[in-house]
């Protein structure tokens, strides 16, 4: 398996990023629409103050982990108390936007994440 690498959510950004505790029950999984890599996605995730997170971010070369799995993201769109949101690990699979053999990779590191 690709390398995992953990990236602390910084600790003025919990409230806005993952102010709830969580237990995981099922994985939900979107395409990031653009070409960032995983790095860059979590990083643009963590220094802005949208409340919008995800716990991994993946793409051809490694999976990058922003946010611990026992922390609720704002992910799913389905609200404060919305299954997606509370009870979901998300995975965001990077270069969606061009495809090709970069995206293909992230999926398949997805999968086997």
């Amino acid at each position: 398996m690709v390398n995992i690498r953990k990236v602390e959510c910084p600790k003025d950004k919990i409230a806005i990023k993952c102010p709830y505790e969580m237990k995981p029950e099922f994985i939900v999984i979107h395409n990031t629409a653009n070409d960032a890599s995983a790095n860059n996605e979590i990083a643009y995730m963590h220094r802005n103050n949208q409340t919008v997170s995800f716990h991994y971010a993946v793409d051809d070369k490694e999976i990058v982990q922003g946010i611990e799995l026992n922390r609720n993201t704002w992910n799913a769109g389905d609200g404060t108390n919305g299954k997606g949101n509370r009870k979901g690990i998300a995975i965001e699979i990077c270069y969606s936007k061009s495809g090709g053999a970069k995206f293909e990779k992230a999926q398949r590191n997805a999968a086997e994440l």
